[in-house]
């Protein structure tokens, strides 16, 4: 019967290498040695090539009879996992070497497996597991992964990817528990992650929206006023169009389509939380202002029209019951739809009539 290197031990790859057994550490001093052993764990019950392993343990220049160097390394591994082989954890196949081991006995599977069951949660409406999960998995970091790992290869192809994965995950556990209406708890720490991660925009929006909702406007604004002044100087970019999006929401939010505490029905039944209401009784402005509505009903003002600048404008249709600007800016008929012409609250003085 085939083992697993799951008896008694534990492997943690996510910050410092550590392998431990029966919740002692097991000293490996030996580097190439623990390159090895990160190698097939990190494609844990999965061949793993003999060129990927010598490319991970000497990089493009590995040394005269590298294969007979890789084949001592294997069996000091099987030595020290237990079982020596085909009835031990370290197989030898026909392009490489796998190795079997339980998958809740490796940091970087468990927090894969954890992650993978906060998706199916949060896709069933569940936010409230998702957020637990979340949380759970990542515990499971200890630091920078594969910094004590003496391989150039993989601290420049893997470790990145495995970083990138931790944000991803912390940034939808942030998603989850602002659903939740945490946002004044994930405050100080999306602080301290638009610091650390000043180009990563996801970590901006959310601390614009979570500074929002805690009835902090005026610094929301200026955080993307800040986010803007970054991309423009480190990047040469302008905000990607989500950021124009959200800002024309909290247009609308400010005529009147605000965001309660709980979403409610038409009925007035309490719906859970979130940005809009379930239902309304109609349907918001489908272009992009305070003060338009949809192509259908809106019309272009004439420069006689009482209010306007004479150098037209769109109006509000007949029946609306949301406020415009007091003095409509100009909205250059050929390109009525672009968000550039569009007058915009927060860039003027100009205030509600």
């Amino acid at each position: 019967m085939t083992e697993t290197a799951g008896s008694g031990f534990e492997f943690k790859v996510l910050g410092p290498f550590e392998v431990l057994r029966d919740g002692v550490p097991v000293p490996i001093r030996a580097a190439k040695l623990r390159t090895l052993l990160v190698s097939l764990l990190l494609d844990a019950n999965k061949t793993v090539p003999v060129e990927t392993l010598m490319d991970h343990l000497w990089g493009e220049t590995p040394p005269g009879g590298a294969r007979n160097t890789l084949q001592n390394y294997v069996l000091r591994c099987r030595h020290l996992l237990g079982g020596t082989g085909d009835d031990g954890p370290l197989l030898t196949c026909p392009r490489g070497y796998l190795l079997r081991v339980d998958d809740d006995r490796v940091d970087l599977h468990r927090f894969d497996t954890l992650t993978g069951r906060a998706r199916a949660a949060a896709a069933a409406g569940s936010m409230e597991t998702a957020s637990a999960l979340l949380a759970e998995a990542l515990r499971s970091w200890r630091g920078e992964p594969l910094q004590d790992i003496p391989s150039e290869t993989l601290r420049r192809e893997v470790a990145p990817v495995l970083a990138e994965r931790r944000l991803d995950a912390l940034q939808s556990r942030i998603e989850a528990d602002l659903a939740l209406d945490r946002h004044e708890e994930v405050l100080p720490e999306l602080r301290r992650l638009t610091a650390a991660h000043p180009l990563r925009e996801r970590f901006w929006a959310q601390r614009m929206l979570a500074l929002y909702r805690s009835g902090r406007q005026a610094e929301a604004l200026r955080c993307h006023h800040s986010v803007r002044e970054i991309l423009a100087e480190e990047l040469g970019v302008d905000c990607a169009d989500g950021w124009t999006v959200s800002r024309r929401r909290s247009s609308w939010r400010r005529s009147g389509w605000g965001r309660s505490r709980q979403r409610r029905s038409s009925t007035g039944s309490t719906t859970g939380s979130g940005c809009w209401p379930t239902t309304t009784p109609r349907t918001p402005p489908a272009i992009t202002g305070p003060w338009e509505a949809s192509s259908a009903g809106a019309t272009t003002c004439a420069p006689s029209t009482s209010g306007c600048s004479g150098r037209g404008c769109r109006s509000s249709p007949a029946g609306s019951t949301w406020r415009r600007p007091s003095r409509c800016a100009p909205v250059r008929a050929s390109t009525a739809t672009t968000s550039s012409t569009f007058w915009r609250p927060w860039r003027t003085s100009r205030s509600w009539s």
